[in-house]
């Protein structure tokens, strides 16, 4: 897992070097860039609102630690 939420909440999915254009990766890849790109924009509200997007952060972690592996 990157810790990149302080400096850029977007590293990870940027990382993956998958855009929305490129149709013939693998499904696996494509949902993790899904859940990296959810997990960006969650750590963005989460800075206005802490206590609201919490356990979504929480959980879009181990969501994509899940599929890393």
């Amino acid at each position: 897992m990157i810790d990149d939420t302080n400096l850029n909440p977007f590293l990870s999915y940027d990382l993956l070097n998958i855009s929305p254009q490129q149709v013939f990766k693998p499904k696996m890849e494509q949902e993790l860039a899904i859940f990296e790109l959810s997990k960006g924009i969650a750590y963005l509200i989460k800075e206005k609102e802490p206590s609201a997007f919490q356990e979504i952060c929480s959980s879009l972690d181990e969501t994509c630690d899940k599929l890393r592996k």
